[in-house]
């Protein structure tokens, strides 16, 4: 079975389950993901996206955060395929 590639935590869309695989390097806020939770091997779920598209909603740790696009596009994951 084939691997399923990385792609940025912004490109999940609504309801969608993600892997985090790792944070960019040069993140300016790359502390502050990793005190929030955004650590590898976390799942995180995007709930919902604002009118006007931007912040999105996501479910970590039962916690709900809002992060900007900007911000979110720095997180790479893995999508989680649910189980049938």
């Amino acid at each position: 079975m084939k691997e399923p590639t990385s792609r940025r935590l912004c490109d999940l869309r609504d309801g969608e389950r993600g892997r985090i695989s790792g944070i960019e390097e040069n993140c300016p806020i790359r502390q502050r993901l990793t005190e929030l939770g955004f650590i590898e091997g976390t799942e995180v779920r995007r709930l919902f996206t604002a009118a006007s598209g931007d912040p999105a909603a996501y479910a970590l740790y039962g916690t709900l955060i809002a992060l900007r696009k900007s911000d979110s596009e720095k997180v790479l994951v893995v999508p989680v395929i649910p189980h049938r």
